[in-house]
């Protein structure tokens, strides 16, 4: 399936080179530029990554932003600005931005951050096809795991008002966790359906420890003595309410 990426942008002639790279990409990336003016919220709310550059929109690139996450809470939104201030940073993050570059920014940079964003669309993409296909359930939006809230479909940990990322191996196992809450889950679990063992990876369990260690500093689940992720020692690890 072709991806969609959509650039609302004020200057089309301004992101020429990131539209060629895109419509050069194999496999194909589909790509289309869309005027803030004219903004189609059912169309651009359905893409796999949005860029909107809110340079000279003032308070209007918040709210685009705002209503596109109230559309799509998993939707990766991109955002490009030349104002370089840090607290414009957090102001674009509380309006539902997941990434923030400054201009000038590098059209290659700008095209690997976009490229890795897909990556992340994808692999959820997958996840979900392979749950339905086995009957399993499919969460959308936020559910609550001890403290915080874990947003599957966008990868991140919900603290307060930090929003902490999650790489795709540790969301596989937290979802693993959580749609098993109250039963054990042994490593060769994680193993087989986080990193596919079928398919003749070599991993030791080692990985799996690491990989809940980093988990667990996430949630802020830390301490000798965790609260939310158990260890069942000599088997594997067991999510259970706070």
């Amino acid at each position: 399936m072709e991806n969609k990426v959509f650039l609302v942008v004020k200057d089309a002639g301004g992101v020429q080179e990131l539209v060629s790279h895109l419509e050069l990409h194999e496999p194909p990336i589909g790509v289309r530029v869309v005027n803030p003016d004219e903004v189609d919220f059912d169309l651009v709310s359905q893409g796999d990554v949005v860029v909107i550059d809110v340079s000279q929109l003032g308070n209007r690139g918040g709210l685009i932003l705002q209503e596109l996450r109230r559309r799509n809470p998993s939707l990766p939104l991109m955002v490009v600005s030349d104002e370089v201030s840090p607290e414009k940073a957090v102001y674009y993050f509380n309006m539902g931005a997941d990434d923030f570059i400054r201009k000038p920014y590098d059209t290659m940079e700008l095209f690997c951050r976009l490229k890795a964003r897909l990556r992340v669309a994808n692999y959820v993409r997958e996840i979900k096809s392979t749950e339905l296909k086995k009957g399993r359930l499919v969460m959308n939006g936020p559910v609550r795991v001890g403290e915080v809230e874990v947003d599957f479909d966008r990868m991140v940990i919900l603290k307060g008002d930090e929003t902490i990322m999650l790489t795709p191996k540790e969301a596989g196992m937290l979802r693993l966790l959580y749609l098993n809450k109250g039963r054990v889950v042994p490593r060769a679990e994680f193993l087989k359906n986080v990193w596919f063992m079928e398919d003749n990876i070599t991993i030791t369990d080692r990985v799996v420890d690491t990989n809940i260690v980093n988990i667990r500093e996430k949630i802020g689940d830390t301490g000798r003595q965790p609260r939310y992720i158990k260890t069942i020692f000599g088997v594997g690890y067991m999510l259970i309410d706070g």
